[in-house]
């Protein structure tokens, strides 16, 4: 009795982990500007917790090596808080401990299997979307309980976005989902059906994060150099020529070239790239100027600044920084914190495969070339997930919950 009981209990605290998982993928639906589905998944991961207690002991062994990445996140984060007294930092700090509760335990591991389905989830949606207004002139918005796409509106250049509310977000969501499911078994027609919707949704970002799946994938499995090389250039050669036949048939009769082409030889003068890289459209005051000045101080202060940074905080973008993560990353922990950071990461993942380590390295990095999901659950979910997937050896969705495996 006590063991069905047990084996109950572990069947739910699964459960409540695949809806949160599921949950914070859906991160791009707000009411009244709170994000619903970020709630209702740190609701469900503590339902998770409290049916799937873990024990005190052992706790920091499990742990040992990953507390130094998450002690500076935690540590710039409450630096951001004293400078500044925004709530992202406390966001951030909170999300950070579920994070660091996740990454020592083994038992929700399983749940690879969840972002497979996940990819197809937010992939159909977005096929949904697209075959309906192309089709049957049906503009289908998930978010029109809340505003008026500007994608969907006439007069606009039709860009899919699925489950999100804009191209951009679709094509990270999809990009964060892909990566993880091919850690857990790569399926080279998953990922390029991902790929190519989000080169369908004209995304400039999403573009570069299609090629990116896509060499990473073949990266992954692939057995020689040459075989990386010629699989990965195939497949991405074939992603455009869709990419292609769609945006030369769908173009309107005023255009000579399609949209898509128009932004990249006009890119200098692109307000979504501009807004991204160069100076994000920030609060202006009457003179025309930013409301936070803190760039406008003394030299000491600024090079303190490039040194140390100015704490882990989205006020930085109130600031008018470039919305992206790089420009965010070196704003919160200085040329030293990042120092620290990257040193930090690479004692996590200490003991990988370089390849694992480099596709990690990697899918980060590129993650953070647009606007940073650091203060979102389902950052706090992959970035565990990414770490240990990659550390775990012949990992299958059907090993026993709680069963270790030691490092390569």
């Amino acid at each position: 009795m006590h063991a069905l009981l047990h084996e109950t209990r572990d069947r739910w605290a699964a459960i409540l982990f695949a809806a949160a998982a599921a949950s914070a993928s859906l991160w791009d639906f707000r009411f009244s500007e709170v994000r619903i589905f970020d709630v209702a998944s740190l609701a469900l991961l503590l339902g998770y917790f409290l049916l799937s207690p873990e024990s005190g002991r052992g706790w920091l062994k499990q742990r040992k090596i990953y507390i130094p990445l998450f002690a500076i996140i935690i540590a710039y984060a409450a630096f951001g808080y004293a400078l500044h007294q925004h709530r992202s930092s406390i966001a951030i700090i909170a999300l950070s401990l579920v994070g660091l509760h996740l990454i020592g335990r083994n038992d929700w591991l399983w749940s690879a299997r969840v972002y497979k389905w996940l990819v197809v989830l937010h992939v159909g949606f977005f096929l949904i979307q697209m075959v309906g207004y192309r089709v049957f002139d049906a503009a289908i918005y998930f978010h029109s309980y809340d505003q008026i796409s500007r994608y969907l509106s006439s007069g606009v250049a039709v860009k899919g976005t699925g489950l999100m509310q804009e191209a951009n977000s679709y094509c990270l969501n999809v990009f964060v989902l892909t990566a993880l499911s091919i850690l857990h078994r790569s399926n080279r027609v998953l990922v390029l059906f991902a790929a190519t919707t989000m080169m369908l949704s004209e995304s400039l970002w999403g573009a570069g994060a299609a090629i990116t799946l896509l060499f990473l994938n073949e990266f992954r499995n692939a057995a020689s150099l040459k075989r990386f090389i010629s699989m990965a250039c195939a497949i991405t050669l074939g992603a455009f020529a869709i990419l292609n036949v769609y945006i030369w048939t769908t173009r309107t009769s005023g255009q000579e070239i399609p949209s898509l082409y128009s932004r990249i030889l006009d890119i200098a003068n692109d307000g979504s790239f501009r807004e991204r890289y160069i100076q994000n459209s920030c609060d202006m005051n009457e003179a025309g100027a930013p409301k936070i000045t803190a760039d406008n101080t003394g030299a000491p202060r600024r090079i303190a600044s490039w040194i140390f940074g100015e704490g882990l905080t989205t006020a930085h973008f109130l600031n008018c920084l470039p919305a992206n993560g790089l420009h965010f990353l070196f704003k919160s922990f200085g040329a030293a914190g990042l120092l620290a950071l990257f040193l930090s990461l690479g004692l996590a993942l200490r003991g990988l495969k370089p390849r694992d380590k480099l596709f990690v390295l990697a899918a980060l990095a590129f993650a953070f070339t647009t606007y940073p999901l650091i203060t979102y659950v389902i950052f706090w979910i992959w970035l565990p997930a990414l770490i240990r997937f990659a550390a775990l050896l012949e990992f299958s969705p059907a090993m026993p919950e709680g069963t270790s495996q030691q490092r390569a």
